[in-house]
């Protein structure tokens, strides 16, 4: 028991500290992996940082045209219809920005409210 008892005392009297390898190898660590953060962010700096607003006025990105699918007709001279998109649609009626103009047994003729263009669709 006194021989525990003296290593003990020893132990208390002497601090137990690493050589100073130990010591190097952390600090190597930390600034390894330190500059290893800088290279990253800065490699990617639009996906970490804010980006300084610009003066410039942003436009909202070109909307792409809608397709129409002319799907059925069912023609008859007093009501003719049409299926456009999954919708019957008469004369007059609109789909979007669209008015129907003219239903005949083969197409059908939309012209733009907005811009007056004109888009002919044709049964296949």
């Amino acid at each position: 028991m006194s021989i525990i008892y003296e290593a003990l005392k020893k132990v208390e009297k002497r601090k137990i500290s690493p050589k100073g390898k130990g010591k190097w190898f952390f600090l190597l660590l930390f600034f390894f992996l330190f500059f290893l953060g800088i290279l990253y962010g800065t490699r990617n700096k639009d996906k970490f940082y804010l980006k300084k607003s610009s003066s410039k006025k942003f436009s909202s990105p070109p909307e792409k045209e809608k397709k129409y699918i002319l799907e059925g007709i069912v023609y008859d001279e007093k009501l003719p219809l049409a299926i456009i998109n999954h919708k019957v649609l008469r004369k007059n009626d609109t789909i979007d920005e669209y008015k129907v103009t003219e239903i005949t047994p083969s197409s059908v003729r939309l012209i733009n409210l907005k811009e007056g263009k004109i888009l002919s669709l044709l049964l296949e």
